[in-house]
C-alpha cells in the first residue's frame, strides 16, 4: 500500500529510543534486489528508450569524458545581463553542446572571449592531487565558474540518464542498458572520493576547499550545492535495478576491482556518512535527504540507516510542527515538509530487518514496518494550510509562493484559527461574494517575515490588500521587511525576528454576520512597544456590502507609520480625499544612504523603495481608494479616522510578483502604498481606527463618523457607518468588559461588554451582536447574556495520544455542561503570557471537575505548577495556566430581538 498524502490521519505517540550512531563498513546482510520496482507501461518504456537513445549512440569513451573531473557549482550567473535571480536559473546547457553554456535571457554563450576565465583557484584534493580551477572575475569582484557550471549540468544529466538506463534494463532485460548504467555509476564512484568540498551560495564568492574532515560547510558539498543534496539518490535507485545484472560482474573483471564494494562504500556510504556529520536534522529539507538515506540503506543493505530514519521520523513532528498541525515556517514550506515526510514513509513502509538483526542503538527489530501503526502524527497533514488559504487556494504568507495553490478553490469562506502558528481568518460569503480578512501574528522560525499583526484582505475573487510572499529576486529583503506589510511600523525600525510570536486575545467565529479577532504582537517590538495590539471585526450581515473594522493600538517609540498597500498582482490607481503635493526626496532615515541590492541576501533601507511620493497633513478623516485598472471595476475604500497632524504619504512600492523572479524588471511593477504617520514624544501612543470596504462598481458606505458624545468607565470607540439604506453603530471597548452609554434622540444606547454592533434601516433593526458582555440595548430593545466570559485556572490536561479517549482541559470552575459552548474558543494563557486558543467540543462535569473537551490535540502536559508543550517550540511554563471563554449573543432577522 502506497502512502497517500491526502488521506493520512495521524496521531502522535511518544516512543523512546536511544540516539543512533551509524557504523561504517559493508553490511553482511543482503536483501532482495530490486527492493523498489517502478511501474513501467509500454508507453512509458517507449519514452524511456527514446530518452536514452542519444547516450546509447555514444561510445563508452565519450561517456566517460563527460564525467566531471571535479565538483560542479550551481550558482553561476550571467555577467552579460541582469535578468533572472539567485545566480541559478540564467544559464542553460544541452548534451548537444556539452562544453557550452548559454544565457536564456540575453543569449550570450560561455566560455566567452568577452568574459574570459582570467583567474584560477588552486586547491589540494582529498587524494592529495594539486589542481587549478579556472573562473572569470569581474571588476566588481563577482566570480563566474563557467567550467564548474558545465560540470554541474553534466552531473545532473548523467544521473538522470543513469536511472533511465536502469529502468530500461529493468523493463526489457537488455544487457546493453545495464552496462551503460553500471559504467556511469562506477565512473562517479571512482571520481567522488577525490571531489573537493565546495563552498557556494548566491552572490557570495565560491571556494574549492581542501576540507577533508568535519565540520563541513552546510552551504556546500561534494555532490550537491549544500548538505541536503549530498546523497546521490538517482544513482542508488539505478544501482538497485541493475544489481542482479551481469554488467557489474563483467565490469569488475575488466577493471580488476570489486565494483560493487567500491560503489557501495566509496560512493553511497561515504555520501551518507558525510551528511550525518551534521548534528541538526530537523529542517524543511530533512525529509528530502532522509528519504535518500532510506534508499541507500535498502540498496546497500545497511539496516542501521533505516533505524536512524525511523528514530528521526518519530522525533521530527514534535520538533517542527505546532500543536495545530502547521509547520513552523510558512505554507509553502509546510507543503514541502509534509510532502517530504510522505515520501519518506513511502520508502520505509514494508521494510523488514534481516533475520536476527536488532538495531544497535534502539534494540528494535523491524518486520514489515508499518508507519501508520508505529508512527503517529497529530493532524491531517494538509488541513492546516487549507484552513488559511484564500478562496483561490493560495496562501502567500511568510516565504510562500503567491501563485501556488494548496488544493481546490473554495466556494464558501468561514472563520479559521491556527493559534499555534499565529494566523486567523475572518471569512464569510459564497462563490464570488466571498470575503476574508486575515490577521497574521506568527513568530520568526525561519523563512518568516517581520510582519506581526499584518492584515490581508481578499474579496470578490481578488486579493485586495496583499502579502507579497516569497521571492528570490534582489528585493527579497523588501518582501521580508516590516514596512512591506499592512501594519504599524515604529520609529522606521524592523520588527524583531527571534521570540516575536504574537498572542491571540479574542476569537469569535461567525455570529450570523459578525466575527472578530484580536491579537497582541508586542514581542515584535519588544524593545520599543509597551502596547502593540490589533482588533479586526468583519461585518458581513449585509452580504452585498461586507466591510472590515480595524483598530490598531500602539504605544512606544516616537513615530508610528500605519501602512497599507493594494494588489501585488494587477495595476491599481490610488485616490485620496486630501489634496497632496509632490514630496521631494526619500522617506529613508537621514542616517541611511541607498545601496542598490545585487542579490536576495542584500540588505537596504526599505523606506528607500517608496516612489512617486505625494504628501499632505490632515486633522480630518482620511479616505483612500485603491481601484483596479482595466475591466475589473473593483477595489477598496478605506476610511481612516481623524487624528490631529496626521502626515499622509501616498506612494508606490514594488509589488515583486509580476517580475516573475527576474531582477532586471523588479522596479517595473508597483502597487499603491499609503503611509499615515503620527509623531509624538516617546512613548508615543496612537490608536488607528479604520473601516476597509471592498467594493464592485462603487463603494456603498457614504459616511464613517466617530461618536464622541459618550459616557464610559473605560476607553471606548463608537463608530457610525452609513450607507444609503442603513446605519450601523459599532461600540468597541479597548479594555475588557466595560460600560458605555450613548444618548440618542431615537433611543439611548447602552452597552456592558467588549464589542456591540447595531444595524438598522428606517428605525427597524437588521442586526445586533454582543461579544464579551451582558447587555446591549437601544431604547427598549436589546440583547443580554448572563455572563461576559468564563474564567478559571487549568488544573490538568489529558490527550488521546496519552491513552485517553479524548483531548480535554480540566478545571474546577463550573461551566455550562453539554454543547452550549460548542465551537467557541477557550483561550489559554500560560504563566509567561503566551496565549493559545482551542475550539470546544463539549463540556462535562465529573468528579467535582469540569472537563472541557476539544476538537484538537492541545499538545500540553500539565503537572503540578508546570506546563510543557509537546510540540514545537516545546516551551516550559512555570506556574499555573488560566483560561477565558468569551460569551456572546446575537440578533438577526432569523430570530427575535426582545
Amino acid at each position: 500500500m502506497k502512502f497517500e498524502k491526502k488521506t493520512i490521519i495521524l496521531i502522535f505517540a511518544i516512543l523512546s529510543v536511544m540516539p543512533a550512531r551509524l557504523t561504517a563498513g559493508s553490511s553482511k546482510f543482503r536483501n532482495q534486489h530490486p527492493w523498489h520496482a517502478p511501474d513501467i507501461n509500454l508507453k512509458q518504456l517507449k519514452s524511456i528508450e527514446s530518452d536514452v537513445r542519444q547516450i546509447m549512440s555514444m561510445s563508452e569513451k565519450e561517456i566517460l569524458a563527460l564525467i566531471p573531473r571535479q565538483t560542479g557549482i550551481l550558482f553561476c550567473g550571467c555577467p552579460n545581463c541582469d535578468s533572472g535571480s539567485q545566480e541559478s536559473n540564467q544559464l542553460t546547457w544541452t548534451i548537444d553542446k556539452p562544453n557550452q553554456l548559454k544565457c536564456k535571457f540575453c543569449g550570450h554563450k560561455y566560455p566567452s572571449k568577452k568574459y574570459p576565465m582570467n583567474r584560477s583557484q588552486k586547491v589540494t584534493t582529498p587524494l592529495g592531487n594539486k589542481i587549478s580551477i579556472p573562473y572569470h572575475l569581474d571588476e566588481k569582484g563577482n566570480d563566474y565558474f563557467f567550467l564548474s557550471k558545465i560540470w554541474y549540468f553534466r552531473k545532473q544529466w548523467l544521473a538522470g540518464q543513469t536511472y533511465k538506463l536502469a529502468k530500461a534494463y529493468y523493463a526489457t532485460g537488455k544487457f546493453k542498458y545495464a552496462r551503460r548504467s553500471a559504467l556511469i555509476i562506477y565512473a562517479f564512484a571512482k571520481a567522488y572520493p577525490d571531489y573537493c568540498v565546495v563552498k557556494q551560495w548566491p552572490y557570495s564568492r565560491r571556494e574549492y576547499t581542501s576540507i577533508n574532515k568535519p565540520p563541513y560547510p552546510y552551504a556546500g558539498g561534494k555532490w550537491g550545492r549544500w548538505m541536503p543534496g549530498e546523497i546521490p539518490a538517482k544513482m542508488s535507485l539505478a544501482y538497485d535495478l541493475i544489481y542482479n545484472s551481469r554488467a557489474l560482474d563483467l565490469l569488475s573483471r575488466e577493471y580488476r576491482t570489486n565494483i560493487r564494494k567500491r560503489i557501495e562504500n566509496q560512493f553511497f556510504r561515504s555520501a551518507v556518512e558525510y551528511t550525518l556529520t551534521f548534528s541538526d536534522h530537523y529542517s524543511n529539507m530533512s525529509p528530502n535527504y532522509m528519504r535518500r538515506i532510506v534508499r541507500i540503506g535498502r540498496t546497500i543493505n545497511e539496516p542501521e540507516y533505516i533505524h536512524f530514519v525511523y528514530k528521526w521520523l518519530i522525533d521530527f513532528i514534535p520538533k517542527g510542527f505546532f500543536f495545530d498541525g502547521m509547520w513552523k515556517e510558512s505554507p509553502s514550506y509546510h507543503k514541502q515538509t509534509v510532502s517530504g515526510i510522505s515520501l519518506v514513509i513511502n520508502e520505509i513502509e514494508g521494510y523488514s530487518d534481516p533475520p536476527g538483526y536488532y538495531g544497535k542503538n534502539d534494540g528494535l527489530h523491524f518486520k514489515k514496518l508499518d508507519p501508520f501503526k508505529d508512527i503517529n502524527f497529530p493532524f491531517h497533514p494538509f488541513d492546516p494550510v487549507k484552513r488559511i488559504t484564500y478562496p483561490d487556494a493560495t496562501a502567500p504568507f511568510h516565504d510562500s509562493w503567491p501563485d501556488y495553490k494548496f488544493g481546490k478553490e473554495s466556494s464558501r469562506s468561514s472563520c479559521q484559527l491556527l493559534s499555534g502558528f499565529g494566523h486567523a481568518v475572518l471569512g464569510a460569503g459564497q462563490e464570488s461574494r466571498q470575503v476574508q480578512a486575515h490577521l497574521h501574528f506568527s513568530g520568526g522560525y525561519g523563512h518568516h517575515h517581520r510582519d506581526n499583526l499584518n492584515l490581508s484582505l481578499f474579496a470578490f475573487g481578488r486579493e485586495m490588500f496583499s502579502d507579497i510572499g516569497y521571492t528570490h529576486t534582489k528585493l527579497r529583503h523588501w518582501t521580508k521587511s516590516t514596512i512591506s506589510h499592512n501594519l504599524v511600523a515604529i520609529d522606521q525600525k524592523e520588527q524583531e525576528s527571534a521570540n516575536s510570536e504574537g498572542d491571540i486575545q479574542l476569537f469569535v467565529s461567525d455570529l450570523q454576520g459578525l466575527s472578530a479577532v484580536e491579537a497582541c504582537g508586542r514581542r515584535g517590538y519588544a524593545k520599543l512597544a509597551q502596547m502593540y495590539k490589533r482588533l479586526i471585526i468583519l461585518c458581513s450581515f449585509d452580504e452585498t456590502n461586507p466591510y472590515v473594522v480595524d483598530v490598531f493600538q500602539v504605544k512606544g517609540g516616537g513615530v508610528h507609520d500605519w501602512l497599507l498597500h493594494g494588489s501585488a498582482d494587477q495595476d491599481q490607481s490610488a485616490k485620496c480625499n486630501l489634496e497632496l503635493t509632490k514630496f521631494q526626496g526619500s522617506l529613508m532615515s537621514p542616517k541611511n544612504k541607498w545601496v542598490e541590492p545585487v542579490g536576495e541576501s542584500s540588505k537596504f533601507d526599505p523606506y528607500g523603495l517608496f516612489k512617486n511620493i505625494k504628501y499632505g497633513v490632515t486633522d480630518e478623516n482620511l479616505q483612500v481608494t485603491f481601484r483596479y485598472k482595466g475591466n475589473f471595476q473593483a477595489g477598496t475604500k478605506t476610511h481612516l479616522l481623524a487624528k490631529k497632524n496626521t502626515e499622509v504619504f501616498l506612494a508606490e512600492s514594488p509589488s515583486i510578483r509580476r517580475a516573475h523572479e527576474s531582477d532586471d524588471v523588479v522596479y517595473q511593477y508597483m502597487m499603491p502604498q499609503l503611509i499615515a504617520r503620527r509623531k509624538g514624544e516617546a512613548p508615543n501612543e496612537s490608536i488607528f481606527v479604520a473601516i476597509h470596504e471592498p467594493f464592485i462598481g462603487s463603494p456603498k458606505i457614504t459616511e464613517v463618523n466617530r461618536i464622541t458624545n459618550i459616557r464610559t468607565d473605560g476607553q471606548a470607540i463608537v463608530l457610525e457607518v452609513k450607507t444609503k439604506t442603513r446605519t450601523d453603530l459599532l461600540i468597541i471597548c479597548l479594555g475588557n468588559t466595560q460600560s458605555v452609554y450613548i444618548p440618542q434622540k431615537d433611543g439611548d444606547i447602552k452597552l456592558i461588554g467588549k464589542i456591540g454592533v447595531l444595524s438598522s434601516s428606517r428605525e427597524k433593526f437588521n442586526y445586533a451582536g454582543l461579544i464579551g458582555g451582558t447587555f446591549l440595548r437601544k431604547g427598549n430593545k436589546g440583547l443580554s447574556s448572563k455572563i461576559p466570559y468564563f474564567d478559571g485556572v487549568i488544573d490538568a490536561a489529558v490527550r488521546k495520544a496519552d491513552g485517553y479517549d479524548e483531548n480535554a482541559l480540566i478545571t474546577t470552575e463550573a461551566l455550562p455542561v453539554g454543547t452550549e459552548l460548542q465551537k467557541r474558543w477557550v483561550i489559554v494563557e500560560h504563566a509567561d503570557g503566551h496565549k493559545h486558543a482551542y475550539q470546544i467540543k463539549r463540556v462535562e462535569r465529573k468528579n467535582n471537575k469540569t472537563w472541557i473537551y476539544l476538537w484538537q490535540d492541545h499538545g500540553l502536559h500539565i503537572k503540578g505548577g508546570t506546563t510543557k508543550e509537546i510540540f514545537f517550540p516545546k516551551r516550559v511554563f512555570k506556574g499555573k495556566s488560566s483560561f477565558r471563554i468569551y460569551n456572546h449573543a446575537v440578533f438577526s432577522p432569523t430570530n427575535v430581538l426582545e
